[in-house]
């Protein structure tokens, strides 16, 4: 069974449901493995993200996210509004962070 099909059965079968907040343990869960993700893509030969990821982002939002990275980061020096392009699995180890935080 491909992921693209397993993935439909999922939003098929849950489309109905109301979707409730996620638990504390589910977001534990979903930070360990984006930074589990990041570990391995941070592997990869190109960690470009595609253009469509941030369809609906403002620049200001897409600035905002960079110079959040870089803070987040401890290099806040490295701050370039005019280059917005983080390599995946940097913003995937932020968000993994974040995730953590915001149930703390």
């Amino acid at each position: 069974m491909s992921l693209r099909f397993w993935r439909g059965i999922v939003i098929n079968k849950f489309k109905d449901l109301e979707m409730k907040k996620l638990t504390d343990k589910e977001i534990l869960l979903a930070s360990k493995m984006l930074e589990i993700a990041a570990d391995s893509f941070g592997n990869n030969c190109c960690n470009d993200v595609d253009e469509k990821i941030f369809e609906g982002w403002s620049t200001q939002e897409r600035k905002d996210l960079t110079k959040q990275f870089h803070d987040y980061n401890g290099d806040p020096e490295e701050y370039d509004e005019n280059h917005l392009n983080l390599p995946d699995f940097c913003i995937m180890g932020m968000l993994s962070s974040k995730l953590k935080l915001s149930i703390q």
